[in-house]
């Protein structure tokens, strides 16, 4: 199963949780989200980040993937 890690948070200046980074970014491991939650605050200025996993495998699994994402 393939592992996507996307990083929501809040930018500088913003009361809005939005997406910062994309599955795009590659991301490979949550050691190395982490170090991109690091930079995005102490360098950034980005609030409450926070790491969403996304385990892809069946067409059930993306459905339960967004079913949790909601809060």
């Amino acid at each position: 199963m393939t592992k996507e890690y996307i990083i929501w948070g809040k930018p500088p200046h913003s009361d809005d949780e939005t997406l910062l980074v994309s599955e795009t970014a590659g991301i490979a491991s949550m050691e190395q989200a982490q170090r991109v939650i690091a930079t995005l605050t102490d360098v950034h200025g980005c609030t409450d980040c926070r790491v969403h996993v996304f385990t892809l495998g069946n067409g059930a699994d993306v459905i339960n993937a967004f079913r949790s994402a909601i809060a």
